[in-house]
């Protein structure tokens, strides 16, 4: 329970799969594409007096708020923005059509994605590995890389790359025994 809450663990657990920049940059564009079109589809649900994006959304903004309350006030921005976007779209729009087309930019994003980490990477993606995580801290995770891009938490991002490339090479050995 501890590693739930633990940023620089669920950052470097993340940028671990992440190394090589073309694979980076592809995540960086295809992971708020993703994110946003699931927000849409999930606008189509209700749960009771709200929709699963609206649940979801508060859901993530309050786990991004526990890992780092500065970034998670940030995300806040994005995350409700995604669910507000959502309810607007269904409301103006037939829900048949809106979630057409975010399934099919969502499935791009995805496929990128997968072409990335099969060619750049050489390495399945975390995904695979840990099916909850990634989808969990994957757009926190960009707010984080933009963030660092512009010099904000520098220790965190030296911290954070030194602990993912440790569990990058542990994980390799593991694969490499394994295969013995």
């Amino acid at each position: 329970m501890s590693r739930l809450l633990d940023l620089n663990y669920q950052l470097a657990y993340y940028k671990a799969y992440h190394f090589h920049p073309k694979n980076v940059r592809i995540h960086l564009m295809c992971i708020p594409l993703i994110f946003f079109t699931a927000v849409i589809m999930a606008g189509a649900v209700d749960v009771g007096p709200v929709t699963l994006a609206q649940a979801g959304m508060i859901g993530y903004g309050i786990y991004y708020l526990l890992l780092d309350p500065g970034m998670g006030l940030v995300s806040l921005i994005f995350v409700f923005a995604a669910a507000y976007s959502s309810t607007y779209l269904h409301s103006h729009f037939p829900s048949s059509q809106v979630n057409l087309y975010a399934l099919s930019v969502h499935v791009s994003g995805w496929i990128a994605q997968f072409f990335g980490h099969g060619y750049y990477e050489k390495r399945a993606p975390a995904l695979l590995d840990n099916l909850i995580q990634p989808l969990v801290l994957a757009p926190y995770f960009v707010l984080w890389e933009m963030a660092f891009e512009f010099g904000y938490r520098r220790d965190l991002k030296k911290t954070m790359q030194k602990q993912a490339k440790q569990m990058r090479v542990e994980a390799e050995r593991k694969r490499s025994d394994a295969n013995k």
